[in-house]
């Protein structure tokens, strides 16, 4: 009875452990099975291509989801096949050397760059590692593999490598000296052309020299300046000269900062440009300049000159004419027919035209050498007014004259001769650019600074560019209907030259089909203290 009660119980206990054995094992199983599809998981999404072959005949067992994707091939169309299965056999038979490579060994193999060609990507270039799975025995069973599309990077490599090549021919061939310095202030390279520059065979003769070796002493602290600056992040420019035997050559030079990944100045690039031939020819061209102002000085001298000595000689004969004409004409009127008198009234207006003619190159040779003063006294505007009208009565008779003049306009100090000389050429310059039938119209505007005198007339109208280029010598514009205009051009000229000796300032405005030339003569307080005659105080 005790032998049959040991023999059950110890059956009881052996059932408890069998079961608790089969308990733990379906919680191994499940927790495996767990762990595989977390490493499926894992496996399927990486971005890389992960494949195992078999050790034995290097058929793929296992291919992932980016396989799938590089290779274009389904789970279905790889699993099972060799790689001469699906790549041409050049390219099979460089992935079975490499498989055999790391199987043999039993290490890791790392290929740097693997092609593979695709069915509609073309050619691409893998970054592959390649490992053994090994047994219990230290066999090999299987082979990892690992692999990145290194395509794209591969190409930027190369479009990089291609533009840091024709940047580099660019800096070879460019007629600068282009050097890299460092922060430490020594050079660590230099172009073609500033290997040139400064006389030496080799760049290494250079690499490792401080960049003020390039510059005089004298001039060292101001470019150690200009480069600190840059330093600082500020590029910076300036100029240096270099005697060689006796020669000096001058130089520009830059400082330029080159800023690092981290945005802080990594190092300075420095350009220096030969401009030896450029300051000579700018010397050259001062030189020519001057000579040109001297020769264009001495031409006005002698022509001022000339224009005086012939105004004075045509002074002379001209006021004898005028007063041999003026007494045939009123001694003896009785003596000429009408034909004489009229020939002897146009010989008279001729000899008046000629003496204005004269008076302006004689005014312009004044004006041109600085010599034209204003005897400035105290006179009547309409004394002035009416002595111009006068003198152009001849011009003006056939044509309608409005003059408006405040009656309570004070005396204006001027030089009398000269501002109705200005008047005189103002009105005969609008009855040169006016139709016959239209007025003339002189106005006279008062205020506390200045005197205003306004004379217009009715003709063609001023182009923008006309209206300060009339006021110089010898320009002319176009006459209404292209009639042909009598006189030298020097009319407003003259007019401007006398008006700005008296401190005052003239212009013209055209509105319309009206033009007016306009000019100021500045007021005095002291006006009033004086007497019409200018003479004496009152």
């Amino acid at each position: 009875g005790l032998l049959g009660m040991l023999v059950t119980r110890k059956g009881v206990r052996d059932g408890r452990n069998l079961e608790k054995e089969v308990e733990e094992r379906k919680r191994a199983v499940s927790a495996l099975r767990e762990n595989e599809v977390f490493l499926n998981s894992i496996v399927e999404n990486i971005p890389n291509m992960i494949f195992v072959k078999t050790a034995k005949d290097l058929r793929f067992v296992r291919m992932n989801k980016a396989g799938e994707e590089l290779l274009e091939c389904s789970k279905k169309e790889i699993l099972g096949k060799t790689d001469y299965d699906l790549f041409p056999k050049e390219q099979a038979d460089f992935f079975a050397t490499k498989d055999l490579e790391v199987l043999s060994g039993q290490k890791l193999v790392d290929i740097s760059e693997e092609p593979i060609q695709t069915k509609s990507r073309g050619m691409r270039h893998l970054h592959t590692k390649k490992i053994p799975l090994l047994d219990e025995q230290e066999h090999p069973q299987y082979l990892l593999g690992i692999s990145e599309d290194i395509t794209e990077h591969l190409e930027a490599q190369e479009s990089l490598r291609r533009s840091e090549a024709r940047f580099r021919s660019l800096v070879e061939h460019i007629p600068f000296c282009i050097h890299e310095i460092e922060l430490d202030g020594k050079i660590s390279s230099m172009n073609q052309a500033g290997q040139r520059m400064i006389r030496v065979e080799d760049e290494s003769q250079v690499i490792g020299r401080s960049y003020l070796e390039l510059v005089e002493e004298r001039d060292h602290e101001r470019i150690r300046e200009h480069f600190t600056q840059a330093v600082q992040g500020q590029p910076t420019d300036c100029e240096f000269n270099v005697t060689t035997h006796g020669n000096v050559s001058f130089f520009t030079k830059s400082f330029i900062p080159i800023r690092g990944n981290a945005g802080n100045i990594s190092k300075i690039v420095g350009i220096s440009e030969n401009i030896t031939e450029r300051k000579r020819a700018e010397e050259r061209l001062h030189e020519s300049e001057a000579k040109r102002l001297q020769a264009l000085r001495q031409s006005d001298d002698l022509k001022s000159a000339l224009l005086s000595s012939v105004s004075h000689e045509l002074r002379t004969p001209l006021t004898s004419m005028k007063t041999s004409v003026s007494n045939i004409m009123g001694n003896a009127p009785n003596a000429v027919n009408g034909v004489q008198q009229e020939a002897l009234k146009n010989i008279d207006q001729e000899i008046n035209y000629m003496s204005r003619l004269v008076d302006n190159l004689l005014d312009m040779s004044q004006i041109e050498a600085g010599t034209l003063i204003p005897h400035q006294e105290w006179h009547p505007l309409e004394d002035l007014v009416e002595g111009a009208l006068r003198r152009t009565s001849l011009t003006l008779e056939t044509r309608h004259i409005q003059v408006q003049i405040p009656e309570d306009i004070s005396p204006i100090f001027v030089d009398a001769v000269e501002v109705q000389q200005v008047l005189i050429n103002l009105l005969d310059n609008a009855v040169k650019y006016s139709s016959p039938d239209s007025p003339i119209r002189l106005h006279v505007h008062v205020d506390a600074q200045q005197i205003k005198v306004e004379v217009s007339n009715a003709g063609e109208p001023l182009q923008a560019q006309d209206l300060e280029r009339i006021f110089e010598r010898v320009y002319r514009r176009r006459a209404p209907g292209e009639q042909p205009i009598r006189g030298t051009g020097l009319g407003l000229a003259i007019s401007k030259g006398i008006i700005e000796a008296h401190g005052g300032r003239i212009w013209a405005e055209s509105i319309g089909r009206e033009v007016t030339i306009i000019f100021t003569i500045p007021a005095t307080e002291s006006m009033a203290d004086f007497s019409l005659e200018g003479l004496h105080k009152r």
